[in-house]
């Protein structure tokens, strides 16, 4: 194998090399790392930040990659090289000797890592990695690392500045507002950390068990200021752990999920100021992702939702997330739903410029619990219900407003969650009695589960939610009446409420009503 095979370049007529190359190139080099066998395990220390392949004292990462693949053998280097490796005793592992600015320069892509391996970065006392990867100055590079290998763990370094922004098939993903990957599979994504293969193949065997954890992800440690197009790029890779990174300041979402994410487990991430040049959402999911978890999250300044899931195959799981101040550019809801059975709970939305919760009629979207969430400073409702009537752009990003009673089968078939009603409380206003206690009566859903939430922002008359707290729950009965006693209410409080039965899933929130106290007793002359 030549050092050019091994650099990554593609010639191509009038240009010594390039980086940028067409899906179907790309093939042509994965069927070479796929057809060699598996290597031994070893351990590689990069002692140097060049970019090269050469038989010197300088052992870099590019080397140290084609090592643990297998299409590198250590007799083709030298002396000192060498010596930095060793044989491993279950999984390959690269690690990082480097002294100064550890950052490494890349002229153009590097090989996929195409065999399990453990890239073990280093972090300062501060958090900070020491170990970054770039493109060189004035050289576009279209991806920083791509895992099409197995059992792939990329811990503690510093991933950035990998783009490109001239057209791409005749598309430019910084102008294209409602992007959709997934209607050209074999387009190229440039992406900071791409997983899986191009162009698509059905048959291929998809990455399993892969792992990225506390990298900086977008972001340089050196004070570099580099633009990223995207993040992460699941777009096959099963199994996937993306865990305690912060992903930030790229032009497109901070993690995009393509074809086949199933089990994704995103959690304690920092995912900030992304997607204000291209698909503008804080995470971006599509195909199937099936078993996929958010959770744990800090989901803050994006110029979109903080998470979107568009047309998914399988059902999702929010939880425990804080989404904060995310529509910068536009308005979005914090969190956009599209399909079945998701789970949205214990988070906390607040400062969204627009709805907290929405979700999409069409596809069919039904049994998606929205529980236990807070709510605060919105621009629109908590939890927006979206009807097939209404299908301009605005309602595919923060919804489309309270619905009206549902008085029709085919009107609940229209929209979001089979149409469930929000509860009716029996009136406007409830009094305590003189023990202090409140007694609620209403009606929903026969079977359904009532959660009420107190509304402590100045509200308007006729307002639903937001539904800042959960203070209590209670459940219909196969009429559909309920009645629940609550105490620690005070007079002037506002509350609201929810309906959620497990046919249909939960509901907009219920017209706010206000606890009074009782008004003082006539006196008998």
């Amino acid at each position: 194998m030549t050092y050019a095979t091994l650099l990554g370049l593609v010639s191509i007529p009038g240009s010594i090399a390039a980086p940028f190359v067409a899906a179907q190139d790309v093939a042509a080099q994965d069927v070479v790392a796929q057809d060699v066998p598996a290597p031994q395990p070893l351990r590689v220390v990069v002692n140097s930040t060049a970019d090269e392949v050469l038989a010197n004292d300088a052992l870099t990462l590019r080397e140290a990659i084609a090592l643990t693949n297998g299409t590198l053998a250590a007799s083709d280097l030298s002396t000192v090289e060498a010596s930095l490796v060793t044989p491993a005793t279950a999984v390959s592992q690269i690690a990082f000797d480097l002294g100064g600015d550890g950052t490494i320069r890349l002229q153009s892509e590097l090989p996929a890592i195409a065999q399990p391996v453990e890239i073990q970065g280093k972090l300062a006392p501060d958090g900070m990695p020491l170990v970054g990867i770039t493109p060189a100055a004035g050289v576009a590079v279209f991806r920083g690392l791509t895992i099409e290998s197995d059992r792939v763990t990329v811990r503690e370094l510093s991933i950035y500045g990998f783009t490109r922004t001239s057209p791409i098939g005749g598309l430019s993903i910084f102008d294209v507002i409602n992007f959709n990957p997934g209607s050209i599979p074999d387009l190229r994504i440039p992406a900071n950390i791409f997983i899986g293969s191009q162009p698509y193949n059905a048959s291929r065997p998809v990455p399993t068990d892969i792992t990225l954890e506390n990298n900086w992800i977008g972001i340089a440690s050196n004070g570099d200021a580099a633009i990223s197009a995207f993040g992460v790029y699941v777009f096959q890779g099963n199994n996937v752990t993306i865990r305690g990174n912060r992903i930030a300041d790229h032009s497109g979402s901070g993690i995009l999920a393509q074809v086949d994410a199933e089990q994704l487990q995103i959690t304690d991430n920092t995912i900030e100021r992304n997607g204000f040049t291209g698909i503008s959402d804080g995470i971006y999911l599509q195909g199937n992702v099936a078993g996929t978890r958010i959770s744990d999250n800090r989901i803050q300044s994006n110029a979109g939702s903080g998470i979107y899931l568009f047309k998914p195959e399988g059902s999702v799981t929010i939880e425990g997330n804080t989404l904060t101040n995310n529509g910068l550019l536009r308005e979005k809801a914090a969190i956009f739903l599209m399909g079945s059975d998701h789970q949205v709970m214990d988070n906390q939305i607040v400062d969204q410029n627009g709805s907290g919760v929405a979700i999409a009629a069409a596809p069919t979207s039904r049994r998606n619990l929205i529980r236990g969430n807070q709510f605060a400073n919105l621009n629109g409702l908590s939890i927006d219900l979206v009807s097939q009537q209404n299908t301009e752009p605005y309602s595919f990003a923060t919804g489309d407003g309270a619905n009206p009673r549902m008085e029709s089968f085919q009107r609940r078939r229209q929209t979001a969650n089979f149409g469930i009603d929000a509860p009716q409380f029996a009136s406007r206003e409830f009094y305590l009695s003189p023990s202090g206690n409140v007694i609620l009566q209403g009606t929903a859903a026969p079977d359904a589960t009532i959660e009420i939430y107190r509304v402590t922002e100045a509200v308007a008359e006729g307002d639903r939610g937001p539904l800042n707290e959960a203070i209590a729950t209670a459940q219909t009965n196969a009429e559909g009446e309920f009645s629940i006693m609550l105490s620690d209410l005070q007079p002037g409080d506002t509350l609201s409420a929810t309906a959620t039965h497990p046919d249909s899933g939960t509901s907009e929130p219920a017209a706010n009503f206000v606890i009074r106290s009782l008004p003082p007793r006539a006196s008998t002359p």
